[in-house]
């Protein structure tokens, strides 16, 4: 017997059917299987929190490069990373305002039944060019701080 006729035989003896895509939604309902946007969102916030974990990690970091050197002009350097942490800072926090607003948008269009609203598809749209811009730019000051700390040390 061939693998694949092993397997089928072993679902269909624990009462397992193979299902297609009709036979899926005789079974499941679409609420069970979220729509593509709620699933960026999702990933979406799992990179702000990444980033935000990252940023805490390099703020830690820097703080460490502080106490170790009595240079001025590398404390003026790690107050110029300082400013630029604060403002990543405050661009997650704002992506994150706008990443609930979209997922509330988002809902809104799901609880009326009619699928996706136009807002909706709008906002994500803008989201993604707001992320993708975040993400060069958070990208970037990290980059430039590891070039930092490696001519540190």
């Amino acid at each position: 017997m061939t693998t694949r006729r092993c397997i089928r035989v072993l679902f269909l003896s624990i009462g397992f059917r193979l299902l297609t895509k009709d036979a899926m939604n005789k079974y499941f309902s679409p609420d069970q299987f979220p729509h593509p946007f709620f699933r960026e969102a999702e990933s979406w916030q799992q990179t702000l929190t990444f980033q935000r974990d990252e940023l805490l990690y390099f703020q830690n970091r820097l703080g460490e490069v502080i106490n170790a050197s009595s240079n001025p002009n590398s404390l003026l350097v790690a107050e110029q990373f300082q400013e630029e942490f604060l403002e990543q800072e405050r661009i997650i926090d704002f992506m994150t305002s706008e990443l609930n607003n979209q997922l509330q948008l988002l809902q809104k269009s799901v609880d009326r039944g009619s699928g996706i609203s136009a807002a909706a598809e709008e906002g994500q749209l803008n989201l993604r060019r707001e992320f993708a811009k975040a993400e060069e730019l958070f990208t970037h000051s990290k980059a430039n701080f590891m070039v930092y700390i490696q001519s540190i040390f």
